[in-house]
C-alpha cells in the first residue's frame, strides 16, 4: 500500500511539474477561460491533461526519452510553431465579452479536441517529459498509479488555473479583458515564432 501511494504521489508530482510551467498551453487555457468561460477553460485543461496522460504512459512503458533525429525534430518544431502562430492570430482577432452566450456542449467538445491536437503538437511537452522521467525504472505493477497520478496532477493544475482565472474575470471590465486577450495572443505568437526559428535553425545546421 505504501508503494502504491508513493507511486501515485510521484505521478502527481510529475503531472504538476509538466503542467505548471507557463507556455503555449497555459496561455491557451487562460485565454479560453477569459474569452469563453470557465467550462471552456476546464475542457481545454482536460484535453491537455489527456495529452500528458498519453505521454506519461508511453514514457513509463517504453522508457522513451522522446528524442528523434535532428531533421525530424526540426520539422516538428516548424509545424507546431506554424500551427501555434495561426492560432495566435485567431486569438488576436477575437473580441472577448464579459457576458456571452452559455457554452454549448459542442463548443466544449471542440475546445477539448482542439487542446488535444495542440498539446500533441506542442514541442515543449515531450521535452519536459524527457527531463523528468528518465529516472523512473520500469514500473511494472506500479505503472497504473504513476500514470494515473500524472493525469490527476496535470488535471488538478488546469482546474486550479481555470478556476482562478474565472474568479479574476468577474473583476475585469471589457476593456481590460480585451487587453489581456491581446497580450495572450501576442505572447503565443512570440512563442510560436521562436519555435519556428529554432526549427529552421536546426534544419540549416549541417
Amino acid at each position: 500500500m505504501a508503494e502504491l501511494a508513493s507511486s501515485l504521489l510521484s505521478g502527481i508530482g510529475i503531472g504538476v511539474s509538466i503542467a505548471a510551467p507557463i507556455g503555449p498551453m497555459s496561455i491557451l487555457c487562460i485565454q479560453r477561460t477569459l474569452s469563453t468561460g470557465l467550462f471552456s477553460g476546464v475542457a481545454t485543461g482536460f484535453g491537455i491533461a489527456t495529452v500528458h496522460l498519453t505521454y506519461g504512459a508511453l514514457a513509463v512503458l517504453s522508457q522513451a526519452s522522446f528524442t528523434a533525429g535532428q531533421h525530424e525534430r526540426a520539422l516538428f518544431f516548424v509545424l507546431s510553431g506554424t500551427l501555434l502562430f495561426w492560432f495566435s492570430i485567431r486569438i488576436l482577432r477575437r473580441v472577448p465579452i464579459l457576458q456571452g452566450p452559455l457554452e454549448s456542449r459542442q463548443s466544449l467538445v471542440i475546445a477539448y479536441f482542439g487542446a488535444v491536437g495542440l498539446g500533441l503538437l506542442n514541442p515543449l511537452t515531450p521535452l519536459l517529459f524527457a527531463s523528468v522521467l528518465p529516472g523512473f525504472g520500469r514500473a511494472g505493477d506500479l505503472l497504473v498509479p504513476v500514470v494515473t497520478g500524472i493525469f490527476a496532477g496535470s488535471l488538478g493544475w488546469w482546474l486550479l488555473l481555470s478556476g482562478s482565472v474565472s474568479i479574476l474575470k468577474a473583476r475585469l471590465d471589457s476593456g481590460m479583458l480585451n487587453l489581456i486577450n491581446k497580450a495572450a495572443g501576442l505572447m503565443l505568437a512570440a512563442l510560436a515564432i521562436s519555435i519556428v526559428l529554432e526549427g529552421c535553425s536546426s534544419l540549416l545546421t549541417p
